[in-house]
């Protein structure tokens, strides 16, 4: 996944016409580019952005944008984005699971926050509690990157004092947070025991019904993930489906 996946044509180039050779190499160039721009970066057709929809579950333009390409001659380099500079980096977050990886779940900044400052058990993996108002999700299910921020100012800021039972307002760090790290109980009204689940609750604060906590997260054992196939064998079989019939393409207009 963070390496670069190298290719050529010379196993094509067995395949080939004598008549079609004597241009191979004058049209393999431009061939190439094509290529590997169609392997990375293809709307239609066979191509990783394709593969993914289809081994993904409602993946993300940042998965389905994440591999850039570098062609130069005969061969051509693909990689996927290391960038953190917007998010989670794509070659981190799928290595797990076309990477080659083991099948363990990849830690976002959100769940490495938590762990670094001792919220969560390193062993667990913080679920959204989708049913709070304020976990805010984008349409394709996925939790916000705003959610994330907000619940972490709220954690911090609850920390150092400056939330508390009476803070309330619009937005996740307008309340009080709090992380418990294991399952918790507390005593209703009326003395009866209850236990919560460990996790991240936020302070709700009412003038008519005072206030108690609701869950934003749920911390549970860190989930596996499914393997999805290598990259590299995917990258494989979209360069056979399509390197052929493109570079045979542009020896011909080579030959005009």
């Amino acid at each position: 996944m963070a390496d670069a996946i190298n290719f050529s044509f010379n196993r094509i180039a067995k395949k080939l016409k004598t008549y079609e050779q004597a241009n191979a190499k004058f049209a393999g160039s431009k061939a190439m580019r094509r290529i590997a721009f169609q392997i990375a970066k293809g709307k239609t057709g066979w191509s990783i952005p394709d593969t993914y929809k289809h081994i993904f579950k409602a993946p993300v333009a940042r998965t389905l944008g994440s591999m850039n390409y570098k062609a130069k001659g005969l061969t051509a380099d693909l990689i996927t984005n290391k960038d953190e500079g917007k998010g989670n980096a794509p070659a981190k977050y799928l290595f797990p699971v076309i990477g080659g990886g083991s099948n363990e779940v990849f830690y976002t900044r959100f769940q490495e926050y938590l762990r670094g400052k001792g919220y969560m058990n390193n062993s667990d993996y913080a679920f959204a509690n989708l049913k709070h108002p304020k976990i805010r999700t984008r349409a394709s299910g996925r939790v916000t990157p705003n959610t994330y921020r907000n619940t972490m100012i709220g954690l911090s800021q609850t920390k150092k004092g400056n939330l508390d039972f009476k803070s309330s307002g619009a937005k996740i760090q307008d309340g009080a947070v709090y992380a418990f790290k294991n399952d918790w109980t507390r005593m209703k009204k009326g003395g009866e025991k209850v236990t919560n689940k460990a996790g991240i609750w936020r302070m709700k604060v009412t003038k008519k019904e005072g206030s108690w906590l609701q869950p934003l997260f749920f911390f549970k054992d860190a989930p596996s993930v499914p393997n999805k196939g290598k990259l590299n064998e995917h990258v494989k079989d979209v360069f056979e489906r399509i390197a052929g019939p493109i570079w045979i393409d542009e020896i011909k207009k080579a030959a005009k």
